[in-house]
């Protein structure tokens, strides 16, 4: 299947086990020749940290070369700034490396999925609108300089997207959309089994698309874009439910009783 050499690939299999991203298995008896040895991923072979922000949630997760997730923190936080977000997202990577028992070295990297448009070298291009304030500033290093691990930034629909390709529904998938119904609206794409970014990396912002023209304004400047429409953040405004504060799905679906007379969904 790989057109490699019987040796090339007993090389790369000793390569990897020195390095202790694969381990070798019990050997086992077949029917002819010699005994095989089945070789499998070392979960302890690397670890990762993810972490999400939000505007009232910053989230991290540590997983191990397997994708198992290891463990999990949560904290509240309320439309941070950056110099609010820094310090919280660096103690909760502190702290998952402090309640996990593994070896440091083996941290590769950490990632972070946050709303917003974000250049190549994780600098914010345009401050989201759920969480103002972050215009060109530069997560990636910045974060980067607090933890002192490689961190790489992703838009929000983008790691989705991303997920879902790897380990969800579109998993065998080449090409695809995932869209990402939020405080806003945006899009991941795949196409060609590759994710598609176009030059300015903001490929799937499709939230600020004029839909109609001179409408509603929109923070990002202009005026009746998608995401002031189709939103979680333009269905709690047309409630009147107070966006500031984290509202119980039971009290929106209560508040949402009242359209089903008028509307059927089929």
């Amino acid at each position: 299947m790989t057109a490699l050499s019987i040796q090339t690939v007993s090389n790369i299999v000793e390569e990897l086990v020195s390095s202790k991203l694969l381990k070798p298995e019990a050997a086992q008896k077949i029917a002819r020749g010699q005994p095989i040895t089945p070789y499998s991923i070392n979960p302890d072979g690397a670890y990762s940290i993810g972490l999400e922000l939000g505007k009232d949630h910053a989230v991290g997760v540590l997983t191990d070369l397997s994708g198992r997730v290891r463990d999990r923190i949560e904290r509240p936080v309320d439309r941070p700034t950056p110099e609010q977000a820094m310090p919280i997202l660096a103690d909760i990577v502190e702290a998952l490396q402090t309640k996990v028992r593994f070896d440091r070295s083996r941290l590769l990297g950490v990632g972070i999925a946050m709303p917003g448009r974000y250049a190549a070298e994780g600098t914010t291009s345009l401050s989201p609108a759920t969480l103002p304030g972050w215009q060109d500033f530069p997560v990636a290093s910045e974060l980067a300089r607090l933890i002192r691990v490689p961190v790489r930034v992703e838009n929000d629909a983008t790691a989705a997207a991303i997920g879902e390709r790897l380990h969800g529904v579109a998993r065998g998938l080449q090409s695809f959309v995932y869209l990402f119904l939020g405080r806003g609206i945006g899009a991941g794409m795949f196409l060609d089994g590759h994710l598609y970014r176009r030059s300015h990396q903001n490929a799937g912002e499709i939230g600020h698309i004029v839909v109609v023209p001179n409408g509603r304004p929109c923070p990002c400047g202009k005026r009746g874009c998608l995401d002031r429409y189709v939103s979680l953040g333009s269905a709690y405004e047309h409630l009147g439910i107070e966006v500031s504060r984290k509202q119980p799905a039971e009290e929106v679906e209560a508040l949402c009783l009242p359209l089903r007379s008028h509307f059927s969904i089929s």
